[in-house]
């Protein structure tokens, strides 16, 4: 029921479930995903998820873990989508989980982000994840990894070339 809340029309609704949801913690991951995964274009679902997942470890960080493990690789997938989302709201809290969160399942989908997008701003969004993740990938990974993303961000990108160049491989 909570979940579904993140959709109604009432804007005090979607509020007081969202701060339910984040009090809920961890748990609430899973049937929140499930949720989003049903209509991945529903932009109330997206962004009450994206949001309400970023809170949780705005309040806690040490729930990363925690987190992580109750995402699954499609979950990840959706995410690392989220990054490149036409709404900069939801760019923005996705960017934020997704740095926090620190999973290393983010590389691949991130990297292939990078390959496929044309969104400046959603390439840019992926690199800096990666600056964060990249460096605890164990060598020789983190310097292909590396040298993948400084080939694929396209040099008109300034802003996220120069971004990719600072990722310490």
């Amino acid at each position: 029921m909570l979940v579904r809340n993140l959709v109604d029309d009432d804007p005090r609704i979607q509020r007081n479930a969202r701060d339910y949801l984040i009090a809920l913690g961890p748990p609430a991951v899973e049937p929140m995903l499930e949720a989003w995964h049903k209509d991945p274009s529903d932009y109330k679902m997206k962004v009450g998820v994206v949001w309400v997942i970023n809170h949780m470890l705005r309040n806690n960080v040490h729930a990363a873990s925690t987190i992580s493990e109750r995402l699954a690789d499609d979950d990840i997938h959706l995410l690392v989508n989220a990054l490149s989302d036409s709404d900069k709201t939801v760019r923005l809290q996705a960017t934020e989980l997704l740095y926090y969160l620190k999973d290393k399942r983010v590389v691949k989908d991130s990297v292939e982000a990078i390959r496929d997008n044309n969104n400046e701003n959603g390439v840019f969004n992926n690199v800096l994840i990666l600056k964060e993740i990249v460096p605890s990938l164990d060598e020789p990974e983190r310097t292909l990894v590396r040298g993948e993303i400084v080939r694929l961000v396209p040099d008109n990108y300034v802003k996220t070339h120069s971004l990719a160049l600072t990722i310490d491989p």
